[in-house]
């Protein structure tokens, strides 16, 4: 059975690489997509992504597992 995104954001926040590559695999296309209708240009919208995948990364450790969503894990 698949991990739900809340279960794999409290893998990564606990250092598991798996889970950290699967949150991105998971919501990357979805991510770019916004990026891409925010901006009109692949290359700025790469470089969004890449800032924000970093921050999230980054402060996984700050996020709430009772405030996460399907969805909204990356805004949180």
């Amino acid at each position: 059975m698949e991990a739900g995104i809340k279960d794999l954001v409290i893998k990564a926040r606990e250092g598991d690489q798996q889970a950290i590559t699967m949150l991105y695999e998971r919501s990357n296309r979805k991510a770019y997509y916004l990026a891409m209708q925010l901006v009109k240009d692949p290359d700025q919208a790469q470089d969004i992504l890449q800032d924000a995948y970093l921050k999230v990364f980054t402060n996984l450790a700050c996020f709430s597992s009772r405030r996460i969503s399907r969805d909204g894990w990356i805004r949180s």
